[in-house]
């Protein structure tokens, strides 16, 4: 019993002093803690460092939140006008019938960004001129479209290599 009890513990120190090396050579943290502090994701992290006040982040998320609910049922309503139009697409041949579902899913997604817009401009509101500056500022540039040997519409894309 003796001997497997030292067996055991040479195992652990062994499997211990690698960790112990690897650590040291490859500079990872201890148990596994790689990511460090949870930092603010999503729109939180557009709100970092413009400035806001306690009244002003309260107003923010309240108007966050009225707008998660009404963007869930506008996006049902999306998705239900979206099947429609893929059923209509797939079981008839009447023009009339695929425009009507196409303009219904059409005007759903439409509600859906003027429901966007509309929150936008009330988060607007809250914020002042240098606010609004600074948020500018961290927004992202949109990356220009891509020109390509397909774009002309003519064919199908290039081979990939």
């Amino acid at each position: 019993m003796k001997r497997y009890a030292l067996f055991l513990s040479f195992i652990a120190f062994g499997y211990i002093l690698g960790w112990v090396g690897s650590v040291w050579r490859f500079g990872l943290p201890p148990l596994g803690l790689r990511h460090g502090p949870h930092e603010p994701h999503g729109p939180d992290r557009m709100f970092e460092g413009i400035g806001l006040n306690d009244d002003q982040r309260a107003t923010i998320r309240k108007i966050r939140a009225e707008e998660r609910a009404e963007r869930d049922a506008l996006r049902a309503d999306l998705d239900e006008s979206r099947r429609a139009f893929e059923t209509a697409l797939a079981t008839t041949q009447d023009k009339a019938l695929l425009q009507t579902a196409f303009e219904k899913m059409l005007a759903s997604k439409n509600a859906m960004e003027q429901a966007h817009f509309q929150s936008m401009m009330k988060v607007h509101e809250v914020l002042t001129l240098n606010q609004i500056k600074k948020l500018g500022e961290k927004r992202p540039p949109r990356k220009p479209h891509r020109e390509g040997p397909h774009d002309d519409g003519v064919g199908p894309p290039p081979p990939r290599d």
